[in-house]
Protein backbone atom coordinates (compact mmCIF):
# COMPACT_ATOMS: atom_id res chain seq x y z
CA UNK A 1 0.00 0.00 0.00
CA UNK A 2 1.24 3.28 -1.22
CA UNK A 3 1.19 6.31 1.31
CA UNK A 4 0.77 9.84 0.57
CA UNK A 5 4.11 12.12 0.74
CA UNK A 6 3.60 15.12 3.20
CA UNK A 7 3.50 18.59 1.60
CA UNK A 8 6.33 20.85 3.02
CA UNK A 9 2.82 22.69 4.59
CA UNK A 10 2.09 19.51 6.14
CA UNK A 11 -1.14 18.86 4.53
CA UNK A 12 -0.74 15.10 3.05
CA UNK A 13 -0.58 15.28 -0.81
CA UNK A 14 -2.66 13.23 -3.24
CA UNK A 15 -0.94 9.72 -4.69
CA UNK A 16 -2.05 11.55 -8.04
CA UNK A 17 -4.09 14.78 -9.66
CA UNK A 18 -7.42 15.12 -9.53
CA UNK A 19 -9.23 13.05 -12.54
CA UNK A 20 -11.64 16.22 -13.77
CA UNK A 21 -13.08 16.59 -17.43
CA UNK A 22 -10.79 18.84 -18.56
CA UNK A 23 -12.06 18.89 -22.09
CA UNK A 24 -11.73 21.88 -23.99
CA UNK A 25 -15.34 23.19 -24.91
CA UNK A 26 -15.72 22.09 -28.93
CA UNK A 27 -18.47 22.67 -30.92
CA UNK A 28 -19.69 20.20 -33.64
CA UNK A 29 -19.45 21.73 -37.25
CA UNK A 30 -23.00 21.84 -37.54
CA UNK A 31 -23.09 23.69 -34.22
CA UNK A 32 -20.49 26.37 -35.80
CA UNK A 33 -22.01 26.81 -38.85
CA UNK A 34 -25.38 27.70 -37.45
CA UNK A 35 -23.82 30.41 -35.02
CA UNK A 36 -21.62 31.83 -37.97
CA UNK A 37 -25.16 32.11 -40.01
CA UNK A 38 -26.87 33.90 -36.70
CA UNK A 39 -24.21 36.22 -36.44
CA UNK A 40 -23.97 36.80 -40.31
CA UNK A 41 -28.06 37.80 -39.81
CA UNK A 42 -27.55 40.00 -37.05
CA UNK A 43 -25.10 41.92 -38.73
CA UNK A 44 -27.00 42.19 -41.96
CA UNK A 45 -30.21 43.63 -39.78
CA UNK A 46 -27.80 45.83 -37.91
CA UNK A 47 -26.68 47.19 -40.73
CA UNK A 48 -30.34 47.68 -42.50
CA UNK A 49 -31.54 49.23 -39.96
CA UNK A 50 -28.66 51.55 -39.74
CA UNK A 51 -29.24 52.45 -43.08
CA UNK A 52 -32.97 52.86 -42.68
CA UNK A 53 -32.25 55.44 -39.87
CA UNK A 54 -30.05 57.41 -42.13
CA UNK A 55 -32.07 57.80 -44.60
CA UNK A 56 -34.83 59.01 -42.11
CA UNK A 57 -32.15 61.64 -40.37
CA UNK A 58 -31.67 63.11 -44.12
CA UNK A 59 -35.12 63.03 -44.62
CA UNK A 60 -36.27 65.20 -41.60
CA UNK A 61 -32.76 67.03 -42.10
CA UNK A 62 -33.95 68.10 -45.66
CA UNK A 63 -37.24 68.92 -44.44
CA UNK A 64 -36.09 70.95 -41.63
CA UNK A 65 -33.67 73.15 -43.75
CA UNK A 66 -37.06 73.89 -46.11
CA UNK A 67 -37.62 78.00 -46.04
CA UNK A 68 -40.76 78.71 -44.62
CA UNK A 69 -41.75 80.95 -46.80
CA UNK A 70 -41.79 78.59 -49.93
CA UNK A 71 -44.11 76.13 -47.58
CA UNK A 72 -46.36 79.75 -47.45
CA UNK A 73 -46.79 80.10 -51.16
CA UNK A 74 -47.10 76.68 -52.01
CA UNK A 75 -50.14 76.16 -49.35
CA UNK A 76 -51.63 79.19 -50.67
CA UNK A 77 -51.25 77.85 -54.32
CA UNK A 78 -52.78 74.53 -53.22
CA UNK A 79 -55.59 76.22 -51.63
CA UNK A 80 -56.51 78.20 -54.55
CA UNK A 81 -56.74 75.42 -57.01
CA UNK A 82 -59.00 73.88 -54.79
CA UNK A 83 -61.55 76.39 -55.66
CA UNK A 84 -60.77 76.59 -59.03
CA UNK A 85 -61.28 73.34 -59.71
CA UNK A 86 -64.86 72.70 -58.59
CA UNK A 87 -66.81 72.22 -61.97
CA UNK A 88 -70.91 72.43 -60.34
CA UNK A 89 -71.05 75.78 -58.61
CA UNK A 90 -74.73 74.96 -57.33
CA UNK A 91 -73.30 72.05 -55.36
CA UNK A 92 -70.29 74.29 -54.04
CA UNK A 93 -72.75 77.16 -53.10
CA UNK A 94 -75.12 74.24 -50.94
CA UNK A 95 -72.28 72.79 -48.99
CA UNK A 96 -71.26 74.06 -45.95
CA UNK A 97 -67.38 74.65 -44.96
CA UNK A 98 -66.67 73.23 -41.38
CA UNK A 99 -63.53 73.85 -41.55
CA UNK A 100 -60.29 74.33 -43.20
CA UNK A 101 -56.85 73.81 -42.04
CA UNK A 102 -53.19 73.75 -44.00
CA UNK A 103 -50.20 72.87 -42.64
CA UNK A 104 -46.15 71.50 -43.67
CA UNK A 105 -45.44 67.92 -42.32
CA UNK A 106 -46.89 65.51 -39.80
CA UNK A 107 -49.54 67.28 -37.43
CA UNK A 108 -53.43 66.85 -35.75
CA UNK A 109 -56.00 69.08 -36.57
CA UNK A 110 -58.25 70.66 -33.85
CA UNK A 111 -61.62 69.20 -33.41
CA UNK A 112 -64.30 70.37 -35.20
CA UNK A 113 -68.18 68.58 -35.38
CA UNK A 114 -70.43 67.64 -38.25
CA UNK A 115 -73.97 67.25 -38.43
CA UNK A 116 -74.09 63.28 -37.95
CA UNK A 117 -77.25 63.04 -40.11
CA UNK A 118 -75.37 63.66 -43.43
CA UNK A 119 -72.08 62.86 -44.62
CA UNK A 120 -69.08 65.26 -44.83
CA UNK A 121 -66.47 65.55 -47.56
CA UNK A 122 -62.81 66.06 -47.26
CA UNK A 123 -61.26 67.48 -50.33
CA UNK A 124 -57.79 67.48 -49.84
CA UNK A 125 -54.40 69.05 -51.87
CA UNK A 126 -50.79 68.70 -51.42
CA UNK A 127 -47.59 69.93 -52.76
CA UNK A 128 -44.24 68.91 -52.48
CA UNK A 129 -40.85 71.29 -52.94
CA UNK A 130 -39.45 70.56 -55.72
CA UNK A 131 -36.27 68.82 -54.15
CA UNK A 132 -38.54 66.34 -53.01
CA UNK A 133 -39.17 63.68 -56.23
CA UNK A 134 -42.19 61.84 -53.93
CA UNK A 135 -43.91 63.24 -51.32
CA UNK A 136 -46.52 61.65 -49.31
CA UNK A 137 -49.87 62.55 -47.57
CA UNK A 138 -51.80 60.70 -45.23
CA UNK A 139 -55.53 61.50 -43.44
CA UNK A 140 -56.89 60.15 -41.06
CA UNK A 141 -60.39 60.42 -39.23
CA UNK A 142 -59.41 60.39 -35.64
CA UNK A 143 -62.44 58.90 -33.70
CA UNK A 144 -63.57 56.25 -32.01
CA UNK A 145 -65.82 54.88 -34.93
CA UNK A 146 -62.67 55.25 -38.03
CA UNK A 147 -60.76 52.31 -39.03
CA UNK A 148 -57.80 52.95 -41.28
CA UNK A 149 -56.54 56.23 -43.43
CA UNK A 150 -59.04 58.41 -45.22
CA UNK A 151 -56.54 59.38 -47.66
CA UNK A 152 -53.04 57.68 -48.60
CA UNK A 153 -51.46 59.41 -51.41
CA UNK A 154 -47.70 59.70 -52.82
CA UNK A 155 -45.91 61.75 -55.66
CA UNK A 156 -44.85 65.20 -56.70
CA UNK A 157 -48.52 66.70 -55.50
CA UNK A 158 -52.37 66.11 -56.05
CA UNK A 159 -55.79 66.79 -54.56
CA UNK A 160 -59.12 65.54 -54.65
CA UNK A 161 -62.32 65.13 -52.66
CA UNK A 162 -63.09 61.89 -50.54
CA UNK A 163 -66.98 61.54 -48.90
CA UNK A 164 -66.89 60.45 -45.63
CA UNK A 165 -70.14 58.73 -43.85
CA UNK A 166 -71.01 60.04 -40.49
CA UNK A 167 -69.80 58.19 -37.55
CA UNK A 168 -70.71 60.73 -34.77
CA UNK A 169 -70.20 64.53 -34.40
CA UNK A 170 -66.84 64.92 -33.15
CA UNK A 171 -64.05 64.51 -35.30
CA UNK A 172 -60.35 66.01 -35.75
CA UNK A 173 -57.88 65.04 -38.73
CA UNK A 174 -54.85 63.32 -37.96
CA UNK A 175 -52.01 64.43 -40.96
CA UNK A 176 -48.89 62.26 -41.84
CA UNK A 177 -47.02 64.56 -44.51
CA UNK A 178 -43.55 64.90 -46.08
CA UNK A 179 -44.84 68.14 -47.89
CA UNK A 180 -47.36 71.31 -47.58
CA UNK A 181 -51.27 70.39 -47.30
CA UNK A 182 -54.43 72.30 -47.29
CA UNK A 183 -57.61 70.58 -46.25
CA UNK A 184 -61.31 71.53 -46.19
CA UNK A 185 -64.16 69.57 -44.45
CA UNK A 186 -67.63 70.50 -45.91
CA UNK A 187 -71.27 68.89 -45.51
CA UNK A 188 -74.08 69.52 -47.32
CA UNK A 189 -77.16 72.34 -45.84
Amino acid sequence: MRTSFPDPDGWPRPLRAPQHAAVPFALSMHTRQQVHRALRLFVAGGTWAAGLCLVIGVIVLVISTASPSRLDQAAATSSTGLKADRTDAAAARARHVIGAFAGYGDRSTRSFRIDDARPWLLQWAYTCPARLHAGLLVVEVANPGAVGATVSQSGAGGRGATPINPDGPSHHLVVISTCSWTLKVTQTR
